[in-house]
Parts: C-alpha cells; sequence; structure tokens
C-alpha cells in the first residue's frame, strides 16, 4: 500500500440546517491506482458568518487545494499506466510546447506555471540478466496535471520547465546507470530497487530547488544561461544511459 499524505480541505455545505463543514481528506491509494476520499461531516463551534467569513478569507487557498486534489486525482490514474497520449517521454530532440500543457490558467493560480514530472521503472526478478536498463526507466511529463498561465511570458515558462524536464532526465539516466552497474543484486530481491527509486526522486526534487532558488524560477537570464550549460554537460556525460541507446 502506498500511503500519501495529502491536505484536508472543509467545503460549507451551505443547505445544511447544521452548518455542517464536510471534511475531505484523501487517505490510501493501493498499487491498483483506486483513491480512497475519507468524508467526515462536523458541527464547527462558530456562528455561521463567522464560518464564511472564515472561508471567503482562505477562497484563493482552498481553491487551490482542490484543484490540486482534482489534479492529483487525475495524475494517479496517469501514473498507473492507463493513457499513454497523457505521458509525454523526455527526448532530446523535442522541447516542450504550449499544447503540452493541457490546464491553461490566466493568472489563477500562485506560480504561473507548474509542471508535473514523473519517472517511472519497471525491473523484474529476471531483470538480472539484463545488460541494458535504459528502457526500464521511463521520465515523463504528465500533460493533464500540468498548467500554464497564458497571460505571462509563455517562452519563458516553457524554457523554465523544459530545464526542470532535464533535470529530472539527469536523475533517470543516474537511475539506469546504477541499476546497470548492481544488476547483479536483483536476484536477492528488488528492495534496492525501491531505494534507488527514492533516492533519484529525493535527489531530482532538492536539485529542482536550488534550480528554482538560484535563477529565480528561471527569470535569471544570466543564471539560467549557467544552469543550461551544467545540465547540457551532465546530460552529456550520462549519455549511455539514454533510453534510446
Amino acid at each position: 500500500m502506498l500511503q500519501l499524505q495529502f491536505p484536508t480541505c472543509g467545503i460549507l455545505l451551505s443547505n445544511s440546517s447544521y452548518n455542517e463543514l464536510l471534511i475531505i481528506n484523501l487517505a490510501t491509494v493501493p498499487a491498483d491506482g483506486t483513491i480512497f476520499p475519507v468524508l467526515h461531516k462536523c458541527v464547527p463551534p462558530l456562528g455561521v458568518a463567522s464560518i464564511k467569513n472564515y472561508l471567503k478569507s482562505y477562497h484563493d487557498k482552498m481553491k487551490k487545494i482542490i484543484l490540486a486534489f482534482l489534479l492529483f486525482i487525475k495524475l494517479t490514474t496517469v501514473a498507473f499506466g492507463q493513457d499513454g497520449h497523457e505521458r509525454l517521454r523526455w527526448s532530446p530532440t523535442r522541447e516542450l510546447t504550449l499544447s503540452d500543457f493541457t490546464i491553461k490558467t490566466k493568472q489563477l493560480e500562485a506560480t504561473t506555471s507548474f509542471g508535473q514530472f514523473y519517472i517511472a521503472y519497471k525491473v523484474q526478478g529476471f531483470d538480472f540478466m539484463t545488460k541494458n536498463f535504459n528502457k526500464k526507466v521511463d521520465n515523463f511529463f504528465i500533460k493533464s496535471a500540468s498548467w500554464i498561465d497564458t497571460t505571462s511570458n509563455i517562452q519563458q515558462l516553457l524554457t523554465y520547465q523544459q530545464t526542470l524536464f532535464d533535470i529530472s532526465e539527469i536523475y533517470a539516466r543516474q537511475f539506469r546507470k546504477a541499476l546497470h552497474d548492481n544488476r547483479k543484486k536483483i536476484i536477492s530481491g528488488t528492495n534496492f530497487i525501491e531505494e534507488l527509486d527514492q533516492k533519484y526522486i529525493s535527489d531530482f526534487s532538492k536539485r529542482r530547488i536550488d534550480y528554482d532558488r538560484e535563477t529565480k524560477f528561471g527569470t535569471d537570464i544570466e543564471k539560467q544561461k549557467e544552469w543550461e550549460k551544467q545540465i547540457q554537460k551532465e546530460l552529456s556525460d550520462l549519455k549511455d544511459f539514454d533510453y534510446d541507446k
């Protein structure tokens, strides 16, 4: 069972005579991709006016939480392999375009763009005899879980998201290399593969934070160029672990 932490959100049931709040909390997502939202009703110790004022003051925050909830449902469906059209595999010759972002916004979000990247692997017990693991690890961009603000500098946003996609590819290649170098360990089980998966997801997340901080989310042109140069070097160093090699 995959345990996921997700923010709880409350929605006022305005037609309820008890001024109830509907509490939605995402519980457990099993391996088959089924989502179990847990619903609770409670009578808050506040008057209806206080509740409405509270919800009004947090209107934007609640909207983002609910949107994230819906996006997460869609992402989970895609991530467990249902629709290949929703996923875009990283390519050295094809960069992200505006049409790759299913959700188009107009200054509705806290960030002007968001890209969901997903590193997936498929390794089985007999793969210890495999010499090439490049097609065992995928690096996807999830279209339906990604948004872009069409009122902002679109080209700059696309460059920013493409850079994140490229950084994700670095860690996908490192993952492929680690599987190749440690393939004999698969004989003893796949637990170490899960550890590698978590390691490279964590490494990517940390690198992403560094990139965002140093380039001011891709808006510092000079820093952006420095990062692009470094990223291309790292991808070149790991060229033997390109998906198509």
